[in-house]
């Protein structure tokens, strides 16, 4: 609720001093930030997350748990070296994503239930 107070003269040619209040409407509460960009974003972010988690299954099918001793097995010792690489970085990238979607979901979250608190009016004070 707006208030306050404004000196304006009246008939006589005094100055007197005129209080006033206004109450804010329920479009007055709102948040001006659409929440759209923000869901859409979250959903980008873990669209990615499972399309790297379905890549790294994949590659994993390749991995072979065999030991490999002898000379003439270089080749399939060296293949299974570039797949342990490249788990470990789907892994690595994996968790980045994961933790990054899952910080910005909780973000967006409470910036969500704070709007809605926000525009119910139930504020402390009022």
């Amino acid at each position: 609720m707006l208030s306050g107070s404004v000196s304006v003269p009246d008939s006589d040619g005094q100055v007197a001093s005129r209080e006033w209040h206004a109450v804010a409407s329920k479009q007055d509460r709102r948040l001006p930030m659409s929440m759209t960009p923000m869901f859409a974003l979250l959903a980008v972010m873990a669209v990615a997350f499972l399309a790297l988690f379905v890549w790294r299954q994949l590659v994993e099918l390749h991995e072979d748990d065999s030991l490999h001793l002898g000379d003439q097995q270089t080749a399939v010792v060296r293949e299974q070296a570039d797949l342990t690489r490249k788990v470990t970085m789907l892994d690595r990238w994996s968790r980045i994503l994961g933790i990054t979607t899952l910080l910005y979901g909780a973000v967006i979250g409470g910036y969500y239930l704070y709007s809605q608190w926000f525009a119910s009016g139930k504020m402390p004070g009022s």
